[in-house]
């Protein structure tokens, strides 16, 4: 069996659902689709539930007439049987005033989760039904039924296999599925979801309950790239990157993933592929538990960073203090990307969210509070890379102004640099240029 993941720029118009179906007939055996919500609807859904708890009738109203004009035009172009548009659009209708009831009670997390978790069942919903209707049967599996998920950062794989293949026993003649990205369930039964970028998380949960033969995560972009096409247009793919490599690269900013991803599938040994839908004969990236060469692979930066020094009385009073401090962080759930410690004083980089400045009262009575803000983690990532290459060298000190580098650390997996947000687009480009002066190839 194999887990095909689409993602909102792939489903979210008729040219991508088309180009779907063409890739699920050429993908032999059995199989599972994973959809995402259409591109910008869980945006819309996401600002709806701000107008709930505003209670600002006007823009829900407004919200609700976005969501089926998108819904009902896709529906428009995709079905040629108007007995089937009529369903579809009556479809539509029954969850947008479903949608307007939840927005008049009062706002709750679960009133949020089960608003902001609608994108994906309208899409699957669609596309279950219009792959049923051009005679490609397949049934449709409600994630609400398997995928039990009440710590995102350590699910249990064996309760979401034992509930996932009691329903495939169920369906034992059906070689194609459809289901839902993004949403879990609680084991107190409460709708929650996998956070923002969660449907590639999705997938290999459920490739890693299956244990499949592979999970392929399709998007708009053919591959890991060794820089952010859209900062440096001379980018080019990645054929193959470790499982440890992608996860650090997608850590540290690269879009194409999220950052939980690959961990399902890493402890099975699963590839984990990477391609473009809409150029589904490139190469694209394959991820493994196999290093193929050593050495310098990709750049990733990660943005929207605040530097967080906490001064404290005595160097003394510092280690008392330390090990409160990180557990304060992590009760907030406050990633830390990137902390230097000397006799007096901790750094750590934040990101530069509402949480961190809700934390500053209880740090405060700690150390004396100062920050940074606007700052950016460039992290170049490879096994065995040559950390002089980039941290000593006067070429690339001038270069690639990695003079005005913060703070640096590296170990065998990356090296990551700490620079002032205004920076980065110079240092992208010219990094790129001296590191990769050529394209990696097999």
């Amino acid at each position: 069996m194999k887990i095909l993941k689409f993602g909102g720029t792939s489903v979210g118009s008729v040219k991508g659902l088309l180009k779907i179906s063409e890739i699920i007939s050429q993908t032999s055996g059995r199989k599972i689709i994973v959809c995402s919500a259409m591109s910008g609807v869980t945006d819309i859904l996401l600002n709806l539930t701000k107008h709930v708890k505003a209670r600002d009738e006007l823009s829900i109203s407004r919200c609700i007439d976005t969501l089926r004009q998108r819904h009902l035009s896709v529906i428009q172009s995709l079905f040629s049987q108007e007995d089937v548009k009529l369903q579809m659009k009556d479809f539509i209708s029954e969850s947008l005033n479903c949608i307007l009831k939840l927005s008049k009670q009062t706002y709750s997390e679960d009133i949020e989760c089960e608003i902001i978790t609608y994108g994906e069942r309208l899409l699957t919903q669609i596309y279950t039904t219009y792959l049923n209707s051009i005679g490609i049967k397949n049934v449709l599996l409600d994630v609400r039924e398997f995928m039990q998920v009440d710590k995102v950062h350590a699910p249990d794989i064996a309760i979401i296999s034992e509930k996932l293949i009691s329903i495939l026993e169920k369906n034992k003649e059906v070689d194609l599925f459809i289901t839902q990205g993004f949403i879990r369930m609680t084991s107190n039964g409460e709708l929650r979801h996998l956070q923002r970028g969660g449907s590639d998380y999705s997938a290999t949960l459920i490739g890693a309950a299956l244990g499949v033969e592979e999970v392929q995560i399709w998007s708009d972009v053919d591959g890991f790239h060794n820089c952010d096409p859209r900062t440096v247009s001379s980018s080019f793919p990645i054929p193959c990157l470790s499982y440890d490599e992608a996860a650090e690269l997608a850590y540290f900013g690269a879009k194409i993933l999220h950052p939980r991803t690959v961990f399902p599938v890493k402890k099975l040994k699963i590839p984990l592929r990477l391609k473009d839908t809409y150029k589904s004969e490139l190469q694209g990236t394959t991820i493994s538990n196999k290093v193929i060469f050593s050495g310098r692979k990709a750049i990733a930066i990660k943005d929207n960073l605040l530097v967080l020094r906490m001064t404290f009385a005595t160097s003394d009073s510092m280690k008392n203090m330390t090990a409160k401090v990180f557990d304060e962080l992590k009760k907030k759930h406050i990633a830390i990307y990137f902390s230097h410690t000397e006799d007096n004083f901790i750094e750590v980089v934040v990101p530069q969210a509402s949480r961190i400045y809700e934390t500053l009262d209880v740090l405060e009575t700690m150390a004396s509070i100062n920050f940074k803000k606007d700052v950016s983690i460039v992290c170049v990532v490879g096994y065995d890379q040559d950390y002089s290459k980039i941290s000593n060298q006067k070429e690339i000190h001038s270069k690639c102004y990695i003079n005005n580098v913060i703070r640096s650390e590296h170990d065998m997996l990356s090296t990551r640099l700490l620079i002032n947000s205004a920076d980065k687009e110079k240092m992208l480009f010219q990094l790129n240029e001296f590191l990769f002066p050529e394209k990696i190839t097999l």
